[in-house]
């Protein structure tokens, strides 16, 4: 504690500690979306079209209580989390269907915290791919292994809207158990700095007084003691 009383150190270890604070909290830096259902695009030979939250079902194999059950986790989703998942179903039927999901994923405004699903209904195809910003903790691997334990029963059988649904709401709980947390803990992180910071302004404001109230100053009075005979 001897060190954290010269005021010049402490000082430096709260400007340190404060640049640390900022630092964290820049880590979740808010993210502005564009409008939550865009225009038709027709860029690269993909056509986005208007339709419920951030789902597209251009070939017609969704059925309505689906695709608003769908809009509902979206929105809660963005709500809480500033996250998304794109559900798109296409006849695309090529062989490409990873650049295609990213085409569609770059015109419907998906950000790097996103998902997008896409059902390749002519190609009997599906794929599920994960923003930049997830790739670290959600791999391609764990897309894939995904992708098969929550659609492939359901995509084989043809009940396209049980699929979908799997997926999305596992992506859903993915999101509040791993992600919202990792990210709470992180704001964790952040309040503990700040605690430190003010503990740290307390002590040097404590030593502070305390070099003061025991300075030496010389005595008010001498002090004689009698001297009996």
């Amino acid at each position: 504690m001897k060190l954290l009383k010269k005021q010049g150190v402490a000082w430096v270890i709260t400007a340190c500690m404060i640049l640390l604070a900022i630092g964290i909290g820049g880590t979740r830096a808010v993210v502005i979306r564009p409008e939550p259902v865009p225009e038709p695009d027709t860029q690269m030979g993909v056509t986005v079209v208007d339709g419920p939250f951030y789902v597209y079902d251009e070939a017609d194999v969704l059925s309505a209580a689906t695709e608003e059950k769908l809009s509902r986790i979206n929105l809660d989703l963005y709500e809480k989390l500033d996250v998304l998942i794109g559900v798109v179903t296409t006849n695309y039927g090529g062989d490409d269907l990873f650049s295609m999901a990213l085409e569609y994923a770059d015109n419907i405004g998906l950000g790097g915290r996103d998902f997008i699903v896409v059902l390749d209904i002519s190609g009997e195809n599906y794929l599920l791919v994960q923003g930049a910003e997830l790739a670290g903790d959600f791999t391609d691997t764990d897309c894939g292994d995904y992708a098969w334990n929550y659609m492939e029963q359901d995509f084989a059988r043809r009940d396209y809207d049980a699929a979908v649904l799997e997926l999305a709401e596992a992506l859903e709980t993915l999101y509040y158990e791993h992600f919202w947390r990792k990210e709470a803990f992180l704001m964790g992180d952040f309040f503990i700095i700040v605690f430190l910071i003010v503990l740290l302004i307390l002590v040097m404001e404590g030593s502070h007084k305390r070099r003061y109230r025991s300075g030496y100053y010389g005595p008010t009075y001498v002090y004689r003691p009698f001297r009996f005979r």
